[in-house]
């Protein structure tokens, strides 16, 4: 992983934990109970000894395994990866990398047309 991803990913994770500190610290103050958080990943059986680990929030399946404990061992591994977030940057970048394909598609075939009709006549 480079560098300057992981420093990221390093920096996203305290400042998840200082939130969550400082949500249990402002529960505590007005002595009110903390909410019960979901799990994100849920182990759902598959038969034959097969377990699908799958994603709550979208429903895509993040993997199988075999036998209820490795697949409880790994959706406690993936409850405690930070999630992925995509940045909208990054899509609005893809929109305009299309847009700029179709852009000079359609003045290369333009051009194209252009020439035939000009040297057909």
């Amino acid at each position: 992983m480079h560098q300057t991803i992981s420093q990221r990913r390093a920096i996203l994770e305290g400042l998840r934990q200082r939130a969550d500190l400082a949500t249990s610290e402002f529960y505590a103050i007005i002595q009110k109970d903390e909410p019960i958080r979901a799990f994100r990943y849920m182990v759902e059986p598959r038969g034959n000894n097969l377990f699908s680990i799958v994603d709550r929030n979208s429903g895509k399946p993040a993997g199988l395994r075999t036998g209820i404990q490795e697949a409880c061992e790994f959706a406690q591994q993936l409850e405690e990866m930070p999630p992925v977030v995509e940045h909208p940057a990054a899509k609005a970048s893809m929109v305009q990398l299309i847009a700029r394909r179709m852009t000079t598609w359609t003045l290369s075939v333009t051009g194209g047309l252009f020439a035939f009709a000009f040297f057909g006549s």
